[in-house]
């Protein structure tokens, strides 16, 4: 069975796509612009911790906050460098944990490597709640190392 279309003069065709193009247009620009919902919650912040103390091989950051209303709910590392070794770009990290009220928790280590500040992040924990305060621990593999490190939380 053969089905027979008209065919519409070429001018006509132009035409009605024209019409079409024109209606699609004024339809889209009389559509009032919908702005994106105001967002109560905070971008991801970045700090460049400095260390506090020392401890069993492992060196404490100075104590941090995740951010109230954060966007963000993972804690992750980069630039990760040893300004006195400058081919060292890796470190095992950890957090610790302290709540206002309930025991501290430390999270299972964590390799990470990051060469720079465009190195890649790497997350350490995920599911943070805002406002929680920790610590950044990395371990010491040589005498001497002393990394420094962005956390963005």
């Amino acid at each position: 069975m053969s089905v027979h279309r008209a065919r519409l003069p070429r001018r006509t065709t132009v035409w009605i796509a024209g019409l079409a193009l024109t209606v699609t247009g004024t339809v889209a620009t009389a559509a009032p612009a919908v702005a994106a919902p105001p967002s109560d919650r905070a971008p991801c912040r970045t700090v460049r911790p400095q260390p506090d103390f020392y401890e069993g091989g492992r060196v404490a950051s100075e104590l941090l906050t995740v951010p109230a209303s954060s966007r963000c709910t993972t804690i992750t590392v980069r630039n990760i460098s040893d300004p006195r070794n400058p081919d060292d770009h890796c470190a095992t990290f950890l957090l610790g944990y302290f709540p206002a009220e309930g025991e501290s928790e430390y999270t299972e280590p964590v390799l990470a490597c990051s060469d720079g500040p465009t190195g890649a992040e790497v997350v350490l924990d995920t599911a943070v709640p805002d406002g929680m305060p920790y610590r950044v621990l990395n371990e010491i593999d040589y005498l001497g190392q002393t990394m420094r490190y962005v956390i963005r939380h």
